[in-house]
């Protein structure tokens, strides 16, 4: 079994009080009135207008429920969300250090549930250092899960559904009112979403975050949500017009690639 190692790209927030899950339930897209299945699971806090303004990682237990979130963010998030507190019994907590554990073999409250191989446990702060190697693995697998961590340039832009919430479990229509929920159901129930979650892998090294994604003709395809460098080439996640399929050829500020399902950037080596 892999050790435990610290994953400073992200940060937990912990919601407590006798308030904690009626407020979780009444901002987040998934419920949490009622348990549900262990572990770490995909939910979303949303706008008005039912963009997401972050993807969380969230875990319902006995004291409250836990988020992480990306580090950048998490400040931010708790000082909007305590805007909506106001009334409820809840407290926001940054107490924890986030660490990650790969090849799980069991079960539990600490398994992440997009990718049942792996665990996160919210310690106290301790002396271990991160190691660049894990972190960088753990990155891939979370693009590869189809994890969608947004920052400051794509939060606030892309409906869940183009996140690719609704596949991965982070997405309930069945629970009560939410921020946004109903531009989201009137997505699910009156139309389609016009866009949906792609990995892609582009040839060289690239910075090509919040960049946009071209076809052969020049035809936009998407935007960049999320992407990193490994192994001389780049890999990532964008949100795609919903027409485009795997396979298909892309180009991103000059470098060629091609668009396939997120949990094949675990097989790139070039």
């Amino acid at each position: 079994m892999s050790d435990w190692n610290p994953l400073p790209n992200l940060s937990a927030i912990r919601l407590s009080g006798p308030d904690a899950t009626v407020f979780a339930h009444s901002q987040f897209t998934t419920a949490f009135d009622q348990p549900g299945e262990p572990g770490w699971g995909l939910t979303a806090w949303c706008n008005p207008k039912g963009r997401a303004i972050a993807v969380i990682l969230a875990r319902r237990h006995e004291q409250g429920v836990d988020l992480i979130v990306p580090a950048g963010q998490s400040q931010q998030l708790t000082r909007q969300l305590g805007m909506y507190a106001i009334g409820r019994k809840v407290e926001f907590q940054h107490t924890t250090q986030v660490q990650g554990c790969m090849d799980r073999e069991d079960d539990g409250d600490q398994t992440l549930r997009p990718d049942q191989s792996r665990a996160l446990r919210l310690i106290e702060n301790d002396s271990v250092a991160a190691d660049p190697g894990f972190i960088e693995r753990w990155r891939q697998r979370d693009l590869a899960a189809g994890i969608t961590w947004l920052d400051t340039g794509s939060s606030g832009r892309f409906l869940p559904q183009a996140l690719g919430l609704e596949e991965r479990g982070g997405l309930s229509y069945r629970k009560g009112c939410f921020p946004g929920q109903e531009v989201i159901a009137r997505v699910h129930y009156l139309g389609k979403a016009k866009e949906q979650l792609a990995g892609f892998r582009l040839k060289g090294s690239v910075d090509c975050s919040e960049q946009d994604l071209l076809d052969e003709q020049d035809q936009r395809v998407g935007s960049v949500v999320d992407a990193m460098p490994i192994n001389g080439s780049t890999i990532g996640l964008a949100v795609v017009r919903a027409d485009r399929e795997s396979g298909l050829a892309v180009r991103c500020l000059d470098h060629d690639g091609v668009l396939c399902a997120p949990e094949l950037l675990m097989t790139t080596n070039s």
